[in-house]
């Protein structure tokens, strides 16, 4: 129910940016999440970390119409943390997610939680996961890095198993 929640928001946000509900809703939404990353930040400070990321996987709130509000959630992070900062940005072969974050500009690195097949083999070469990347590289990635200029931190979710690169949903 509320990720059903999150979506309704986003999409009423991206439909009419003057809603006053999702207006309210993502006020309300980025004022608990900045605490969040405001006591995270202070922790990555004083333990010397060196990267933090503001969030992984909560695409309702990547809608380009909160891009103030990230904008200024990355600034206030930015008097607590000094260390670098990313987004992680869950993407596939289909999807555009990474390239529709107009506030890429203000992060440090931008890091993709790919989830793509990357062969059906039950247990592809090192050869082959190179030239499925590649391409990937090539066709998606390559413009993403034009774009925001910003080096690409890659996660590929591969568990140790027979046809892992598959990519076939899994829960742990």
């Amino acid at each position: 129910q509320g990720q059903k929640t999150v979506q309704e928001m986003a999409d009423r946000l991206a439909k009419d940016p003057q809603d006053p509900v999702a207006n309210a809703y993502w006020d309300h939404w980025f004022t608990q999440f900045g605490t969040f990353m405001q006591k995270s930040a202070r922790i990555a400070d004083k333990h010397n970390i060196e990267m933090l990321a503001l969030g992984k996987q909560i695409d309702g709130a990547m809608t380009p119409a909160n891009e103030q509000r990230w904008r200024k959630l990355i600034a206030d992070v930015r008097t607590i943390y000094h260390g670098k900062l990313t987004q992680v940005l869950y993407t596939n072969e289909g999807s555009d997610h990474a390239s529709q974050i107009p506030w890429a500009d203000d992060l440090d690195v931008v890091t993709i939680y790919y989830y793509n097949r990357f062969s059906d083999a039950e247990r592809p070469t090192l050869a082959e996961l190179e030239s499925a990347m590649e391409g990937f590289n090539r066709k998606q990635f390559d413009p993403l890095y034009e774009k925001y200029r910003k080096p690409l931190v890659f996660l590929l979710p591969f568990q140790s198993r027979d046809h892992a690169a598959r990519q076939q949903w899994f829960e742990p």
